[in-house]
């Protein structure tokens, strides 16, 4: 009974009034520090490092932390307004404490206790919405005061041996922030000296052989374009130095959008959501690794009409536009901006660029070799197999093609979609019916059959069925390869007039083509497992090139 009592009583202090300096005062008063100092510490945290929004023990902990922290902040509010002064405080204080808060804390309060992220939640979430909470660290030094206005001094060894701890402890943070502000500031300072001394190098190489006009006004441009944006800072001389898996995040992160985007167009077609999709996070991962840095300034171009397409790039900052010389006046213009990529078409079949991509702004891009993409697409068996039908499927189309006579263009579209998915799905019946027969050898344990393929063994489970499987009409089967294709050879290929185009130019003798896709699946599939981990080098030639 005497508990309950005390328990009425601590609620009734909490929603009446409660004297200054009071045992209760003092205990609230601990609570809110408590509760200011986390705040101050799980803010920052939650913006900098990691937004705690995983279903997990100490992210729903810390959540719940803040939560009541939050309510705590409002509260303490109330329990300020109504604050009396007792018979304690008249010895301590000159003013009346009610007074002193409305004058002093009470805005500081009401600031640090509005939910903005909660106000927002339906328009914009955001851990900086939270920003709020840490200006309660203004009334921190008000709390001690308070807190230890009766005690002058450590009373006993362990309070002495408590304050010379957090002494040690701060001075040696002290001295660890001032280190590594001066190594970011000799960092700074070292890359401001060697970007000045490449631009005195550039200025004595222009002088010496006389290069003057347009040259040297794009030389300057791309100096002071490197100088405003990065202050002369090599992104991927960065990237090259840090370990290999703080490099693939971060790029994962920089090119988080357009990378998405790309995977999903081209690759996840042939691949189910589940369980399948760890194929298409390792290809993603496996991507990120090949990605290289490039910084453009304004007015340069990225791509130009004419030239063979080795690299296909991913906009991280600014803005592009495509342009074609031999397109009408009224043919819209594409742009690029963050989250696009460009430069695809034909990337892997060595094609003519169609179009010239120029920056409108300083830009920043992650580029992917065509070799790089070949050598990723070639360590996932499933992939493998697509790009090993698309490829078969464009060298009969093409050898087809030169017999064919182009004729309206309603026509030749829709002739050169029904071919399409003809060939494709004659192709994609044959490998079916092999990878049945594989797969019932292997669920009869035959020892002496030799899997080329050994994914087919889980790939036509009920409910596993990779998307290659559930392909069950040509129409079906163009949409799925159609983006893959594109990958090969360019000029629309669904028309029968731009495929006699790309057939004169078919070449045999291309990496992409000599590669013998469908005899090395055991081969790439150690390679698959190794490139999840790891960057595959290289240096080391894979079989299939000849």
């Amino acid at each position: 009974m005497t508990r309950q009592k005390k328990d009425v009583v601590w609620v009734d202090m909490l929603l009446q009034c409660t004297d200054a300096q009071s045992s209760f005062h003092i205990q609230w008063l601990t609570v809110i520090t408590v509760g200011t100092i986390y705040m101050a510490l799980i803010v920052p945290y939650r913006n900098s490092f990691d937004v705690l929004e995983r279903l997990s023990p100490f992210p729903i902990a810390a959540r719940a932390l803040e939560l009541t922290c939050e309510v705590l902040f409002g509260w303490d509010i109330w329990v300020n307004w109504n604050l009396k002064d007792g018979l304690e405080s008249l010895e301590l204080y000159e003013k009346k404490q009610r007074e002193a808060y409305h004058k002093e804390r009470l805005w500081i309060d009401v600031i640090a206790a509005i939910p903005i992220d909660h106000f927002l939640s339906d328009f914009y979430q955001s851990p900086l919405l939270c920003l709020n909470r840490c200006l309660k660290l203004v009334n921190f030094p008000h709390y001690m005061r308070e807190i230890n206005r009766k005690v002058f001094e450590p009373t006993n060894y362990a309070d002495y041996t408590f304050t010379l701890f957090v002494d040690f402890v701060g001075l040696v943070t002290m001295a660890f922030m001032i280190g590594e502000m001066a190594n970011l500031y000799v960092s700074f300072i070292s890359n401001e000296v060697e970007f000045r001394k490449n631009h005195i190098a550039v200025d004595l190489y222009l002088e010496r052989w006389h290069i003057t006009g347009k040259l040297r006004s794009r030389s300057h441009a791309f100096l002071s374009s490197l100088w405003s944006s990065h202050r002369g800072v090599s992104y991927q001389a960065i990237f090259d130095e840090i370990p290999q898996v703080i490099r693939t995040q971060t790029i994962m992160h920089i090119a988080n959008l357009p990378l998405r985007v790309f995977i999903n167009k081209v690759f996840r077609p042939f691949a189910t959501a589940h369980p399948h999709d760890r194929d298409v996070e390792a290809i993603t991962r496996a991507i990120a690794q090949n990605l290289k840095y490039e910084g453009y300034p304004r007015d340069e171009c990225v791509l130009v009409e004419g030239s063979v397409s080795k690299e296909m790039y991913f906009v991280v900052k600014g803005y592009l536009l495509s342009t074609n010389g031999g397109q009408s006046d009224d043919a819209p213009e594409l742009h690029y901006k963050k989250g696009d990529f460009f430069g695809e078409h034909g990337l892997l079949g060595y094609s003519v660029g169609v179009s010239t991509v120029k920056t409108v702004s300083a830009c920043d891009l992650l580029s992917l070799s065509s070799e790089d993409l070949l050598e990723v697409i070639l360590s996932r068996p499933l992939f493998q197999t697509a790009l090993s039908i698309a490829i078969e499927g464009y060298r009969q189309l093409s050898k087809r093609a030169r017999f064919i006579r182009p004729t309206s263009k309603q026509d030749d579209a829709k002739q050169a979609e029904d071919d399409w998915g003809e060939v494709l799905f004659r192709l994609l019946n044959a490998r079916k019916k092999k990878w049945l027969v594989e797969a019932l050898s292997f669920t009869a344990g035959d020892p002496d059959e030799l899997f080329d393929e050994p994914w087919t063994a889980s790939c036509l489970k009920p409910g596993q069925e990779v998307g290659l499987i559930t392909i069950s009409s040509p129409p079906t089967c163009v949409k799925v390869f159609e983006n893959l294709l594109r990958l090969v050879a360019t000029r629309g290929l669904l028309d029968t007039k731009n495929l006699h185009q790309s057939a004169t130019q078919f070449q045999e003798t291309l990496p992409i083509m000599t590669a013998d896709l469908s005899r090395h699946h055991s081969a790439s599939t150690s390679i698959t497992e190794k490139s999840d981990n790891t960057k595959i080098s290289s240096s080391n030639k894979l079989p299939y090139l000849h």
